[in-house]
């Protein structure tokens, strides 16, 4: 998995690094509430890079600030285009939903629940959607490749990222974040 990665990120290598570039600055006008700002960054690293989950979900933030209907209008453009992709159509539900200001964390996660049902992408989907999955066994990796990689470069890296950070914050005992 880990060769394929390195084959697949040299091959984009200028896009991530566009991407890398341009989020930080991203970042920077959310942070600041710059959201109109923000917008435009975004729509650089759409332009430059392809639309990806990530771009989407951020999109959904941003819509969200103007209220939920541009959310559920955005979404329901979205699930038109998509409505053959049932794994996109899933993805990009639960992340309009991740963004609604009233949905709290509990609820969001009792909301993931309903994704049982689907047996073989459980995982994956618990994965992409919970800020704290705890599925990071080595053999999901190539599994989140596999996935991924027929999205987009972005969700490949940040899923790889958001791999790496779990499978060391599980081995980080509490004293040696304390000793940092």
């Amino acid at each position: 998995a880990l060769m394929y990665l390195e084959w697949y990120f040299n091959i984009f290598e200028q896009e991530l690094c566009f991407y890398l570039k341009k989020k930080v600055e991203y970042e920077k006008c959310i942070y600041s509430n710059q959201l109109e700002k923000a917008e435009q960054f975004l729509k650089k690293i759409e332009k430059r890079c392809g639309i990806s989950t990530w771009s989407i979900g951020q999109r959904f933030l941003l819509l969200e600030n103007k209220g939920i209907e541009y959310n559920k209008k955005y979404l329901s453009e979205l699930s038109k285009k998509l409505k053959s992709n049932i794994i996109l159509s899933i993805l990009l539900s639960y992340l309009s939903m991740s963004a609604e200001r009233k949905m709290s964390y509990l609820g969001y996660k009792n909301k993931l629940k309903e994704l049982d049902d689907f047996y073989i992408m459980k995982d994956y989907f618990s994965f992409k959607l919970d800020l704290f999955s705890d599925q990071i066994d080595d053999s999901f990796l190539s599994k989140i490749i596999q996935i991924d990689s027929q999205i987009s470069i972005i969700d490949t890296y940040e899923s790889i990222i958001k791999y790496i950070q779990l499978q060391y914050s599980e081995k980080l005992e509490i004293n040696d974040i304390l000793n940092c």
